[in-house]
């Protein structure tokens, strides 16, 4: 007797590892090339396109913080101040104090934002003065800002200190308003 067996012989394939994902530059400007760029720059006179691009790109990630998330035409506003002033003030980056260009335009950018944003706050005080002149109501912003700049609590009444944690009677509180209610009225 002839023991016969199938033999199945399976077709191996080796598995092809997993592609590695493209990593990306952990910073996407970096003091180097921008150092590089400034010098070029300077030695022209005039500044290359491709430091353009990267101060555009500083003031665009700079504005997308969230302390900028405003209406979009108020954050191209603030952008284009920002580059404005940028290309006012690129010569005066000094490599000799320091060669961090990178902290030099991020810090330059950023008191611009805050230069725009304190411009914009005058136009807004200038235009809700001359609604309340006409009668009007100013913005809600401009009235919760200035409403209790002269705030006095002895006007308003006295000051209410409650202490956590303290009993207090209603009966008592009651009879505490009643007094102030004969005290203004006599």
């Amino acid at each position: 007797m002839i023991n016969t067996k199938t033999v199945v012989v399976k077709s191996v394939t080796k598995k092809q590892p997993k592609a590695l994902p493209v990593r990306k530059p952990k910073n996407y400007l970096n003091n180097k090339d921008m150092l590089a760029q400034w010098k070029l720059s300077s030695d022209q006179d005039a500044i290359t396109d491709t430091f353009a691009n990267m101060l555009m790109l500083l003031t665009k990630r700079y504005s997308s913080k969230v302390r900028f998330n405003v209406c979009d035409t108020f954050r191209d506003d603030m952008e284009s101040f920002a580059l404005l002033t940028v290309s006012k003030v690129w010569r005066s980056f000094n490599p000799d104090k320091s060669d961090n260009p990178f902290a030099y335009f991020t810090q330059v950018i950023k008191r611009a934002f805050y230069q725009y944003q304190n411009l914009e706050r005058r136009q807004r005080d200038i235009s809700n003065e001359l609604l309340i002149e006409k009668g009007q109501n100013p913005s809600h912003a401009y009235m919760v800002e200035y409403e209790y700049k002269d705030f006095d609590p002895e006007e308003a009444g006295g000051d209410i200190n409650l202490v956590a944690g303290e009993e207090f009677d209603l009966a008592d509180i009651e009879r505490e308003i009643e007094e102030l209610a004969e005290l203004k009225s006599g």
